[in-house]
């Protein structure tokens, strides 16, 4: 949900978020088979941050993982509010921490050790803080 009065912003340039999970994270390295074919990669960018009403950050809602009315406006109203293709993003838990890379560099390889490979050596791993919401550096 956007803030009153305010419009989404583009991130600039080509950088991007992916997110941070057992399915795309082995250990402390990127896993090449979750970012191989094109929806896996898809996935990889496509999650939800979700704050309560005190403003805490929570992985769940009223103990279910968070879903969507895909007719709102930030999936099909227009370039301004449209945010997400609706996909990928129901019934997924939230997440706590995120890493930032260039996607303009990851679209362009072919395969998902290429892809890791580039995120093992460049993503930056942040974690949100739980009160402010605030991105911290984990790497």
């Amino acid at each position: 949900m956007l803030a009153d009065n305010y419009l989404p912003r583009r991130i600039p340039g080509s950088i991007a978020f992916g997110e941070l999970s057992d399915t795309f994270i082995n250990g402390s390295n990127y896993d090449a088979n979750a970012l191989d074919t094109s929806p896996e990669f898809k996935d990889f960018t496509t999650f939800t941050i979700v704050f309560d009403a005190s403003g805490k950050l929570v992985r769940q809602v009223e103990g279910g993982n968070i879903n969507f009315n895909t007719a709102a406006a930030i999936f099909s109203g227009s370039a301004d509010t449209k945010l997400w293709d609706a996909t990928n993003v129901n019934n997924e838990a939230g997440v706590a921490a995120v890493t930032m890379f260039d996607y303009g560099k990851a679209k362009l390889l072919t395969t998902g050790g290429q892809r890791k490979d580039l995120l093992d050596a460049s993503g930056q791993f942040l974690s949100v803080n739980v009160y402010s919401g605030l991105l911290l550096t984990r790497k």
